[in-house]
């Protein structure tokens, strides 16, 4: 019998899950990661950036144009849909042990997309990489144009290595491939291919960073929470796996 949202069951674990130390402990860390970051992305100045050739993004926008529908479309998803699929990854990450097969701590999987996070601060830090948009490499500054407002959200320019775009929507697919819950699977899935398409015809960033960024945060997900979840890190409690049902897999 398929599992749905009125499941009272359902409930009850998101009533063992959501409101315990470990959640709050793990939401308040990452509101601390946020406050820093803004206050970081207001106070560091980069004398020295890498950048590389913008080739790819100069051929996509002579090929489709940088005015019409799918120019207002790539800015509208590079900047709106990914703060959906972002806030998605935390949720998929809290539902998944529940729908899927693996029945991997919700906790766990935040752990590891705390650890992505960290790993893609890092690189910003002691790698700034500037995209196409940020300096003079010949590329129409398409969101810009049609939404000027939208960039004085974004206070680190010259992050483009790896790209944080991919490395989220990676953790979101690698989610839905241990939990083997098909449909999270192809949404993420999608949205990895639709992402990559949009920020290189935007000049968000190069292909090297989001082949980068898949590798990076496949490889972070992939060895640390299958070792810490054979370690016993942030396991579920027992009566929580016996609501999740019987397909539990270890």
């Amino acid at each position: 019998m398929r599992k749905s949202l009125a499941d009272p069951k359902l409930s009850m674990y998101l009533k063992l899950v959501v409101p315990t130390t470990r959640t709050y402990v793990l939401a308040l860390i990452g509101i601390v990661g946020l406050m820093i970051y803004l206050l970081n992305s207001m106070l560091w100045r980069v004398d020295h950036f890498n950048t590389l050739s913008p080739g790819i993004t100069k051929n996509l926008q002579e090929m489709i144009g940088t005015n019409g529908i799918f120019a207002v479309f790539a800015s509208m998803y590079y900047f709106f849909i990914f703060a959906t699929n972002l806030a998605l990854v935390i949720i998929s990450a809290y539902f998944a042990p529940y729908y899927g097969k693996h029945k991997t701590s919700p906790w766990l999987y935040i752990v590891g997309i705390y650890l992505v996070w960290f790993v893609d601060m890092i690189f910003y830090v002691i790698y700034p990489v500037a995209p196409p948009i940020r300096y003079n490499s010949g590329v129409v500054r398409i969101r810009q144009n049609y939404m000027p407002w939208s960039d004085t959200l974004i206070g680190m320019k010259y992050n483009a290595f790896p790209s944080g775009h991919i490395m989220y929507l990676t953790c979101g697919l690698y989610i839905g491939m241990r939990e083997k819950i098909k449909k999270l699977e192809l949404w993420y899935l999608i949205n990895l291919i639709l992402t990559s398409f949009v920020v290189l015809y935007l000049g968000e960033h190069y292909i090297h960073d989001l082949v980068s960024g898949f590798i990076v945060a496949l490889s972070i997900m992939g060895i640390f929470i299958p070792y810490a979840e054979m370690k016993g890190f942030l396991a579920l409690p027992k009566e929580v796996l016996e609501i999740c049902g019987q397909d539990y897999m270890r």
